[in-house]
């Protein structure tokens, strides 16, 4: 986890933003935290809901796979 929730300076805008770093190939951790996401998705921390923003990196390739808690799907943030 990083970013402002991570520093304990999230407010009503903030997401929880989590980095995975895999080794081989990322399709199977990819839709692992996708399911993990869409789970969080309703839950309550300290009394808000925050979107989450997940980001997927093999070490291998160098790409980098962002998935939305809000529309529950991924992009790519580096060329492929």
């Amino acid at each position: 986890m990083f970013g402002s929730v991570a520093r304990g300076e999230a407010d009503r805008k903030s997401e929880i933003d989590l980095f995975v770093l895999v080794e081989g190939d990322r399709t199977v951790v990819r839709r692992i935290v996708t399911e993990v996401v869409a789970e969080l998705g309703d839950e309550q921390f300290d009394g808000d809901r925050y979107e989450f923003e997940s980001y997927v990196e093999s070490v291998e390739d160098g790409r980098c796979t962002i998935v939305s808690s809000s529309s529950r799907s991924s992009k790519s943030l580096f060329p492929v």
